[in-house]
Order: structure tokens, then C-alpha cells, then sequence
């Protein structure tokens, strides 16, 4: 379930940033002249990319490797290397 979530997040911020990047430049894709804007829009939005690769999805779906460890009594306790 989280997976999902994550998933629809990152596509919803990244279609909003598409949506405002697009708006304030007035940028018809298909126009030579706004092809350096495009270019810039383009670089933003990868950047937004990697951000949301660093800030949801590693955090969200890293996982912790190293567990716990089950052999303890009481409350759960992280496994020591």
C-alpha cells in the first residue's frame, strides 16, 4: 500500500510542476522559439525529479535492512551488526 501511495505522490507532484512550469512560461512545446524555456522547464523538472527521488522515495521505500532482532523478550530491538 505504501508503494501506491508513494507512487501517486511523486506522479501528482511531479504533473503539478509540469502544470506551473508549463503556465508561467506560456510554452507551446512545438514553438522553435521557446525551445531554450522548454530546455530550462526541462531541467527544473528533472531536478524536481531528483529531489523527490531523495526525499519521498529512498526514505519511503529504502526499507530498513538490518531488522530486528526477534531472539530478544519485551519490545522489539534493532538487530546489532
Amino acid at each position: 500500500m505504501k508503494y501506491v501511495i508513494g507512487v501517486l505522490a511523486t506522479a501528482l507532484v511531479l504533473f503539478v510542476a509540469t502544470y506551473f512550469l508549463l503556465r508561467i512560461w506560456d510554452i507551446n512545446l512545438l514553438s522553435p522559439e521557446n525551445f531554450s524555456k522548454l530546455m530550462y522547464s526541462l531541467l527544473i523538472i528533472v531536478v524536481t525529479a531528483v529531489v523527490l527521488i531523495v526525499a519521498i522515495i529512498i526514505p519511503f521505500f529504502g526499507g530498513n535492512k538490518r531488522g530486528y532482532d526477534q531472539r530478544s523478550e519485551g519490545i522489539a530491538q534493532k538487530k546489532i551488526r
